[in-house]
């Protein structure tokens, strides 16, 4: 990630020195404009657009100018005549000067051209390498790039946009309207000619074309699928793919995390992130937590519903594939700041066991928090509750010190007493089983996502797309648990502990950051795409109930803890080239690894003590008994621990030639 930030870096930073310490030299007398913007076109690699007759009343220019700028050289040109112009990176757009401005200088504010931008696709939804798209007005032409795109810098207007391609019949789109500034989207599908015709083209305007090339892949798709694209996402409030994938018919999420698709739960779905499946990001379901992926860095989301041989076979509820952008189309910087919360929490007291870290904020958690080294596990025997002995306790007693310790995870080597468990529990952080009560602060969500793209030469655009973002919330959810009851117990009943009522104080914190990066040329197109993000929730449950499944069962005060973190990496490497005799080659190679931690989950218990007033008082610890434990009773109190890594590498490359 380090590496490939530095040579972004170093490369953007050449780009630009580039481009302002370019230098002309140019000597022309009593010469026409257009000629002597030929000379700073060859010298400087500008592209000037402007109309073929626009110069027809301009007076002849005389220059002689050593080691000037771009701007210094159109500044003498243009002193005196009626004529302003925009530069947008190395693009300039020439148009008349309003009637009555000033014409020594440039016109301000300069317009920025605006820019026409899609793919060029077959009647299937398949990419079509190579198809010649030209703009009628200007003359100006380009290839479609190995998949299917295409690109325009173009002065704001109405223009008409003709595609053609071997074996397909011509296209022309009407009404394309351009606005300074701003990207007008185009995906345009073609159709193949019938050989009885020598030559047809097919008018329509953009409005019926651009739907047209929205639902092309999606109607003659093998699988039946839904989706969102990157336009329809833009025109939405959402900030993150939580909240978009709302929108997509048949699914529903989960605290704007989790997706659930036509009503099949977590188990039964399946998430891809660019092709690749995603690791869950929850060690107890099969989900994964799409609000760590902002809508700025997404290109599209198709939900699979039914199976195909070219997609997974894990799912039968639907698989929701998310691909991010690496070449942006168009330059964006977004900085954003939300806070908000519910009277529910908003400064009430919030507690829980062990005190809170600053680093939680950022989805990161604290060492201390860490299971510590050297720890053993052991098992209660029958031997060991008769006696009321942990391990290290009772050492005069024979058959208790012949017993293995664990014979799980250690056989029969280790025996009971080799450990001593009280010395043992002395390593353990006495600090997190202390109450902390904190109040509640707004949710807060910043993010900033920086996307930029350069047109290099002959054909060739690097581009690339870095967002960060960072989350936190804290919610208050009262509840009732009468789980096991068999005595008639319900949400209702009015004794102490009877209705298992509790109170659930939740903290959720995330960040996230992608950084994509791409290179394209008329036939090939190189991206690396990166994604890191840490998620961090710790749950606090406070309940009065009663153990169901005890044969006497006693009111108890319940104190549960479930701290979890984990991180998540992706890292990917595609390519795709296009061969001689119609042929594509692709690849690709993925890393993901994910580490998931239960980080000290604290269960404590306290039975009835006394009832001072009609207020019942909860002091006496649930400890582990022989005879508590003759009763099958007992609420049993715990610390634990769990980790899970797991690192997935995948490998793909294929050779696709063109089928008609």
């Amino acid at each position: 990630m380090k590496i490939t930030m530095f040579i972004m870096t170093c490369f953007l930073l050449q780009a630009s020195a580039a481009t302002y310490a370019q230098r002309i030299s140019i000597n022309r007398q009593h010469s026409a404009i257009h000629t002597i913007l030929e000379d700073v076109r060859k010298q400087a690699k500008y592209d000037f657009l402007y109309d073929s007759d626009l110069f027809s009343k301009s007076k002849p220019v005389s220059i002689r100018m050593e080691s000037a700028t771009v701007v210094q050289v159109l500044d003498a040109v243009f002193k005196g005549q009626p004529f302003q112009y925009t530069i947008d990176d190395k693009w300039v757009v020439i148009t008349a000067a309003p009637s009555g401005a000033s014409n020594t200088a440039p016109a301000t504010p300069r317009q920025q051209p605006g820019q026409i931008a899609g793919k060029i696709i077959d009647d299937r939804g398949a990419p079509l390498p190579g198809a010649s798209v030209k703009v009628v007005q200007t003359g100006q032409a380009a290839l479609s790039g190995v998949d299917g795109s295409y690109n325009f810098n173009i002065a704001p207007g109405s223009y008409t946009v003709e595609v053609s391609y071997i074996s397909y019949q011509t296209r022309r789109i009407t009404q394309v309207e351009v606005k300074t500034g701003e990207l007008t989207r185009l995906n345009i599908a073609l159709k193949t000619s019938s050989s009885t015709l020598s030559q047809v083209v097919v008018t329509g305007t953009f409005k019926k074309e651009s739907v047209a090339g929205l639902y092309a892949a999606q109607k003659n798709a093998a699988s039946v699928t839904d989706g969102i694209s990157a336009e329809q996402i833009s025109r939405a409030p959402d900030n993150d793919m939580g909240q978009v994938l709302k929108r997509v018919t048949g699914l529903t999420t989960v605290n704007n995390r989790n997706v659930i698709v036509r009503g099949m739960s977590d188990r039964y779905n399946q998430a891809m992130l660019d092709g690749v499946v995603i690791p869950s990001t929850s060690q107890n379901r099969r989900d994964f937590s799409f609000d760590i992926i902002p809508t700025e860095m997404v290109s599209a989301v198709v939900v699979n519903k039914t199976a195909t041989p070219d997609v997974s076979a894990e799912f039968s509820g639907g698989q929701v594939s998310v691909n991010t952008i690496d070449i942006p189309e168009k330059n964006f910087t977004t900085v954003q700041y939300g806070i908000g919360g519910n009277t529910q929490a908003l400064g009430k007291d919030f507690y829980r066991l062990g005190e809170r870290n600053t680093s939680e904020y950022f989805g990161f958690f604290n060492d201390a928090a860490k299971m510590p080294e050297g720890m053993k596990t052991w098992q209660w025997s029958t031997r060991a509750m008769q006696l009321d002995a942990p391990p290290g306790y009772n050492l005069t007693d024979p058959e208790l010190n012949g017993q293995p310790l664990n014979p799980t995870e250690y056989g029969n080597d280790v025996k009971y007493n080799d450990l001593d468990a009280i010395a043992q529990s002395r390593k353990l952080n006495a600090a997190s089983l202390k109450p902390y009560s904190y109040k509640v602060h707004p949710n807060q969500n910043m993010r900033l996502s920086v996307g930029r793209v350069y047109d290099l030469k002959k054909g060739n655009r690097f581009g690339f797309a870095v967002s960060a973002n960072i989350r936190s919330e804290q919610n208050i959810v009262p509840f009732n648990n009468t789980r096991n009851s068999t005595s008639g117990n319900f949400m209702d009943s009015t004794g102490i502990g009877d209705n298992g009522a509790g109170t659930s104080y939740r903290f959720n914190s995330n960040m996230g950051l992608v950084a994509n990066m791409g290179w394209q040329g008329r036939k090939f197109r190189i991206a690396m795409k990166n994604m890191y993000a840490r998620t961090y929730s710790d749950h606090y449950n406070e309940s009065i109930r009663k153990p169901y499944d005890d044969s006497h069962p006693v009111a108890n005060k319940l104190m549960y803890q479930l701290p979890e973190a984990m991180s998540l990496q992706q890292h990917q490497l595609t390519g795709s080239w296009q061969l001689p005799w119609k042929i594509k080659a692709e690849g690709m190679f993925t890393v993901n690894k994910i580490r998931q931690q239960i980080l000290d989950e604290r269960k404590l218990s306290y039975q009835l003590t006394s009832v001072v007033g009609g207020k019942p008082y909860f002091q006496t610890p649930s400890l582990m008994t022989n005879s508590a434990a003759s009763v099958k009773g007992s609420v049993k109190d715990w610390r634990m621990w769990t980790s899970i890594d797991e690192t997935d590498y995948n490998l793909e490359r294929r050779l696709l030639p063109k089928i008609r």
